[in-house]
């Protein structure tokens, strides 16, 4: 039985963004968006094999594969992507991306929570970052063989900026993209606010030690920011065709189309709703209950709002709709909802603390809400 392909392909996306960074004067673009809204999905399987066709020798680092230690995993990689390049297989680079595409459909099913405070980050060493230097001399020397432009695609790239044990190799890798231009770089996370930081802000705070320091950004102005776009309306018929063509599953547009908003427009959830459907035969009202209790489950809701206070979740609601933090009419719902007068400063005491969190992120252009879900989950528990 042939494999079904879920995947809605975005070619047009992925060639307007490698003209961007192989024709535009800087040469590095960093998309912004939240997790779960198809990025990775995007660079493997639409941009990564239009990069082959346009011709650049497409180099993909999913940083998340090692977060304790970003350095080892970049090292193998590239060890790898060397191997392959050096190979008289025609297939060597596009099989080592095949991989990693095979790696993202497995772990699509795979739901977990995400909060892990256990993380010991580790030091990088200057043997590492020089081994990194030669390694991408090495990328660039073959690539100009072939008569090819390296394309760095670096995946979760905010994981660089979790720890100031990290900023060597930003600054490691900013070198280098700096001092040869033939290289080409799209970096991608899952943390728009973070991202966002990293790229446009020339200090910002990352952890030291066990607190949170400003400390200047490696990657500043290096890069374009540019917000990557939920799926376009017409994926709605698309998935609907495969539906009826493969499962013989009707079902109305509007219905599949209001679902997908209320899932934030997010491929994954919408992709994981679809496999409720087609595996137990449900329809899309039921096969949302079971959608809402995985989100739950998989941004650890339940253990994110323990942590906070009645006055942190009022605070995170009000700021998720109005974008407004004190105004006369800001004061007045917390203290009505609070049955108190509350003060500024609890106030700034509780954005404080959404943004050390990580549930809010804020930079020059906006303010951003990381974990999709919450602002329901929160509303649920205080009957709001």
């Amino acid at each position: 039985m042939r494999q079904v392909d879920w995947h809605y392909k975005r070619p047009e996306l992925a060639t307007q963004y490698l003209k961007s960074v192989g024709l535009s004067p800087i040469s590095r673009i960093a998309l912004l968006g939240v997790r779960r809204i198809g990025k990775t999905a995007f660079l493997l399987k639409d941009l990564a094999p239009k990069a082959s066709e346009l011709g650049f020798v497409p180099i993909y680092l999913n940083i998340w594969e090692n977060e304790e230690s970003p350095q080892e995993h970049i090292i193998m990689t590239l060890d790898r992507f060397i191997s392959s390049i050096k190979s008289s297989a025609k297939q060597s680079i596009k099989d080592l991306l095949a991989s990693e595409v095979k790696k993202l459909d497995i772990n699509l099913g795979l739901i977990k929570a995400t909060v892990d405070t256990s993380t010991v980050h580790t030091t990088v060493t200057p043997s590492e970052i020089s081994q990194i230097s030669e390694q991408i001399k090495e990328v660039i020397r073959l690539a100009n063989e072939m008569n090819k432009r390296p394309l760095f695609i670096i995946d979760e790239v905010q994981i660089l900026n979790s720890s100031e044990k990290f900023l060597p190799l930003q600054a490691c890798l900013r070198t280098n993209f700096d001092t040869f231009d033939e290289i080409c770089a799209i970096y991608a996370g899952s943390s728009r606010g973070g991202v966002a930081a990293m790229f446009n802000q020339k200090e910002a705070e990352v952890l030291s030690g066990d607190k949170f320091a400003k400390r200047e950004m490696p990657f500043y102005n290096s890069a374009s920011l540019v917000e990557f776009p939920h799926l376009e309306p017409e994926c709605i018929d698309f998935f609907l065709g495969v539906l009826a063509q493969r499962f013989s599953i009707n079902c109305a547009k509007r219905e599949l189309s209001d679902a997908f908003k209320e899932l934030d427009y997010s491929p994954f959830w919408l992709r994981m709703l679809l496999t409720e459907m087609t595996a137990n035969m449900q329809d899309v009202s039921s096969a949302m209950k079971t959608i809402k209790g995985k989100i739950e489950v998989d941004g650890a809701l339940d253990y994110i709002t323990a942590g906070l206070s009645k006055l942190d979740k009022l605070v995170y609601l009000r700021l998720h709709g109005t974008r407004s933090k004190y105004s006369q009419q800001d004061m007045l719902f917390y203290s009505e909802q609070m049955g108190k007068s509350i003060k500024k400063s609890s106030v700034q005491n509780a954005i404080s603390k959404l943004k050390r969190l990580k549930l809010v992120t804020e930079y020059d252009a906006g303010m951003f809400f990381e974990k999709a879900g919450l602002k329901a989950y929160i509303e649920k528990d205080l009957n709001l």
